[in-house]
């Protein structure tokens, strides 16, 4: 739970600090923790670390979840995961490696039962900035915004951006701020 509010108010550091004991009790009570719970962990700390900067850490941490084997489990956070590990890699300018991963995440969505318009915005974004000679295109971006606070006031989308918070880390981008500054 206090994971959970850091990540919601953007007191990352505060949150990466707890991260450690919260391992540790994962690597102690590994037996009576079902695989629902250590995806939501792990997408977390995932969070964390991206928000504090820390790309290469989110990364490993969704590479946990992604290399996970369990078929239809929380396909939202599957799913979120895939696109935080895209803009992961877009924040460490891993482009040669993004157009392979952006193939990958659209083959996933396609499989998918239950996507959503929040999920299929940001992976257009990647897309269009693949495109772009200019890393990140202010001008994408702000059109990505556009259409994302009309999905924010969406009631079937709102769900979306508790996963995924794409809002704020544009205007993170559009404002050359981090992501905590911003929330």
């Amino acid at each position: 739970a206090l994971v959970y509010k850091h990540y919601l108010l953007g007191t990352f550091e505060e949150g990466l600090k707890l991260v450690p004991e919260l391992e540790e009790k994962m690597n102690f009570y590994e037996r009576n923790l079902d695989t629902h719970r250590i995806l939501v962990f792990y997408y977390r700390i995932a969070w964390l670390h991206f928000g504090q900067g820390n790309y290469s850490e989110s990364i490993d941490y969704l590479n946990k979840i992604i290399n996970l084997k369990v078929g239809h489990l929380r396909e939202d956070i599957q799913s979120y995961s895939r696109l935080l590990h895209l803009l992961a890699h877009f924040e460490l300018r891993n482009f040669s490696l993004l157009e392979y991963l952006e193939k990958s995440v659209s083959r996933f969505f396609d499989k998918m039962k239950d996507r959503n318009k929040v999920q299929l915005e940001m992976l257009s974004f990647i897309r269009k900035q693949l495109r772009s000679s200019n890393v990140p295109d202010e001008k994408l971006l702000k059109a990505t915004q556009k259409n994302l606070i009309k999905l924010a006031n969406d009631p079937y989308e709102k769900r979306a951006f508790l996963y995924l918070n794409a809002l704020d880390w544009i205007e993170s981008k559009l404002q050359n701020k981090t992501l905590a500054q911003i929330i």
